[in-house]
């Protein structure tokens, strides 16, 4: 019986009800822009991730084989949102994901980590688990860069990541996602020794993009100023932007605090 394996109190569904839970802060993160929520861009580093995920790892031009991806990008260029959607994706594909926004949960030790995520047993015990049904399970660990900003208040916090990172890529199956931004995995000694298979860079939108968001908000492309379309190309300046923007208002005033504020 899959449901109670090895005779353990915690079952395939309990495990994965936890990873679930544990994971509200990624999955309910907005990933819109603006208002509108139909409005979506979905970044080609999603079907990167995915099919990373999917396949056999290869050696890299590093000769790494670690089952670890890195995305990368400079704050506000979306990161989470990616990393949402590539959670969402492996959701309805029934492939078991955990999604800690490590930003918002941390400790100083992998046990006290546990416990803020409210889990019921050692997070490698709950893997060991789903590899009695599951051939992969994914751990998505957003915004590491932010541990590394609170080192005065505790360092502990980035070495109880690393350390589990450690214990993970000796699991069987396990695939890790980690996200950081571009400044800090180049000089942060404690970001520095994470080692990937796969690394991928996030960088601003691209033209297309930005024109079909703004057509969806059924502004023309001609009546923006280069200036403000090229603040436009970061997505957290784009979303700012959507948000403010309305009938009522003069595009110059919009591109003014555009400029401003966005």
């Amino acid at each position: 019986d899959l449901d109670s394996v090895k005779g353990k109190n915690i079952s395939i569904i309990d495990v994965l009800t936890s990873f679930k839970n544990a994971s509200f802060h990624l999955f309910n993160w907005n990933s819109v822009i603006g208002k509108n929520e139909k409005i979506h861009i979905e970044r080609s580093q999603v079907s990167t991730l995915l099919n990373w995920i999917k396949n056999p790892i290869k050696e890299n031009a590093n000769k790494i084989t670690l089952p670890i991806a890195l995305l990368a990008g400079d704050a506000g260029n979306g990161k989470t949102v990616v990393l949402k959607d590539v959670y969402e994706k492996l959701e309805i594909e029934g492939i078991p994901v955990l999604g800690i926004k490590s930003d918002m949960i941390y400790s100083t030790s992998i046990i006290g980590l546990e416990q803020e995520l409210d889990f019921r047993i050692p997070i490698i015990e709950m893997i060991n688990i789903l590899r009695e049904e599951y051939e992969k399970i994914i751990i998505v660990i957003d915004q590491m860069d932010a541990l590394s900003q609170s080192l005065s208040m505790d360092p502990k916090f980035l070495s109880t990541y690393n350390l589990l990172i450690r214990k993970l890529i000796g699991i069987s199956g396990v695939r890790i996602i980690i996200s950081v931004r571009k400044f800090d995995l180049k000089f942060d000694l404690n970001l520095k020794i994470l080692k990937a298979n796969l690394e991928l860079e996030l960088g601003l939108l691209t033209d297309i993009e930005v024109t079909d968001v703004l057509s969806k908000l059924n502004i023309p492309r001609n009546r923006i100023s280069n200036r403000l379309f090229n603040t436009l190309k970061t997505p957290h300046h784009l979303n700012v932007f959507s948000e403010i923007y309305n009938d009522d208002l003069s595009l110059e005033g919009i591109q003014e605090i555009g400029r401003a504020h966005v």
